[in-house]
This record gives structure tokens, sequence and C-alpha cells, in this order.
């Protein structure tokens, strides 16, 4: 199933989770698209210098992956954008950022409409990644689980 994941690396001198951040989405099986990443890494060929450096110098034991989430390829492309904008992983706006563009470049571009409430406020319209980004304490995870239809609520929100 298609997914967004992340890899994160743990500076030595630090004990927090995500000093250094990437964001990246697949259409095939997420185990396999890992093991690509850390296949390049290995032979030092991977293209991403950024995670290439920190790799050579901490090696796979510093790294952690894991998925987001599991979701339809609709709204693949507008979730990465979204998640490197609200977790700041691009390297154009945060210097520890590993993410080289602001996403969305390995899936299709959908207009993705929505229709949600929140204590009585209503919200529409046709650009998710917009509504998404500027509602920077919501879960996108919970909104694609009410869109789809997999929740009926989700931390107050409703589906309309």
């Amino acid at each position: 199933m298609a997914g967004i994941y992340f890899m994160s690396g743990i500076m030595p001198v630090t004990t927090q989770l995500g000093a250094f951040d990437y964001i990246g989405l697949t259409k095939r099986d997420q185990i396999e698209r890992l093991e690509e990443h850390l296949d390049r890494l290995d032979a030092n060929k991977h293209s991403n210098q950024l995670i290439q450096g920190f790799y050579n110098q901490f090696g796979r034991g510093r790294l952690v992956t894991g998925a987001i989430i599991e979701c339809d390829e609709y709204y693949l492309n507008t979730l990465e954008k979204v998640y490197i904008n609200n977790l700041n992983t691009y390297k154009g706006s945060n210097p520890e950022g590993w993410n080289k563009s602001r996403g969305g470049e390995g899936a299709k571009n959908y207009q993705i409409p929505y229709a949600l409430e929140s204590g009585g406020i209503y919200h529409y319209g046709d650009n998710l990644q917009l509504f998404l980004q500027q509602q920077k304490n919501v879960n996108p995870t919970g909104i694609i689980s009410l869109l789809d239809g997999k929740s009926q609520r989700f931390d107050g929100w409703t589906k309309l």
C-alpha cells in the first residue's frame, strides 16, 4: 500500500529524536523502499548527500525509520508536502532538514476537496494541502481517516 515514511537521525550529543529528519513517499511496499535506501547508503551511493554523510559518520544504528501513514495513492502528494512543511524538514528553510525539495514529486497531484466541521466552524475547499498546513496542530493522518470514512469523528472534527 502507498504511504508516507520518515527517516530520523539521533545526534550523538543529544537524546532528542529528530535532530535531522527526512520525509518520503512510496507507492510500493514501505519495507522494500526503506531497504532500497539502506542498500544505497551501504554502497555510499545515496542521492541525498545529507543522509549519506550522516550515515557514513554514525551508521545504520542511528537511523530510525517507520511509517507515518498508509493511505491511498490519491493523498500521497498532498501528505508528503504537508508533513515536510509541518515538520520543517525542507533544507531550504531549515539547515538541519534533509528534504531537498518541498515534496510531492513522486506521486500524482490531485486537488483534494474537503468539508469538515470543528466547534461549530465549517471548513471546506478544494486544497487540502493548504488547509492542513494552516492547521498546524491538526494531525493530517486523522483528517485523512475522516475523509476516507474510516472514522466518524477525530479530535473534535467531523466530516460534512
